[in-house]
């Protein structure tokens, strides 16, 4: 699933390196410029908001919005000031990204923009509470299992609570 290329590695932007080391699988490659254009996505359908509000993009732009929203949050942007979030070792962030993947390319079924925004949210309290959370201690597993129980709970054909 990953190449073990990247680690301690140094990157453009755009995914491709620019170290001179190996080159990368193509995985990894794909999966960055996946994650970039899901942030321009999200940008361009918050800017659509900005003018219509809620009521003018539909449930699947808002999810995907809550998405670009949630790789923002719990990947991008980790706490300075959290032990354990400020120095996350590679293999740990790429098990995180790991798990991130599957949460964006999952095709979530919400009643309304309401229950999107509800799991969304407690998705995303739960993923930084995972963050905080050293590797070694129950919270980490119970974390990560209530992420995927969650998530589960909302795809195609599971009923909705």
């Amino acid at each position: 699933m990953y190449s073990p290329n990247i680690l301690g590695r140094i990157f453009r932007g755009s995914g491709d390196p620019i170290d001179g080391g190996p080159e990368l699988t193509i995985d990894w490659v794909n999966d960055v410029k996946n994650m970039m254009a899901l942030l321009e996505r999200g940008d361009s359908i918050y800017q659509i908001m900005q003018v219509t509000g809620e009521e003018g993009i539909t449930l699947e732009d808002f999810s995907e919005w809550q998405k670009s929203m949630l790789l923002d949050m719990v990947y991008l942007q980790q706490d300075a000031f959290d032990e354990v979030d400020a120095c996350m070792p590679r293999e740990r962030q790429l098990a995180n990204f790991g798990l991130l993947k599957k949460l964006i390319a999952a095709d979530f079924k919400f009643q309304d923009k309401n229950e999107a925004r509800d799991f969304f949210t407690k998705i995303t309290g739960l993923y930084k509470n995972w963050n905080y959370s050293r590797a070694d201690s129950p919270d980490y597993e119970r974390y990560g299992k209530d992420i995927e129980q969650l998530a589960y709970q909302y795809l195609p054909g599971r009923n909705v609570q």
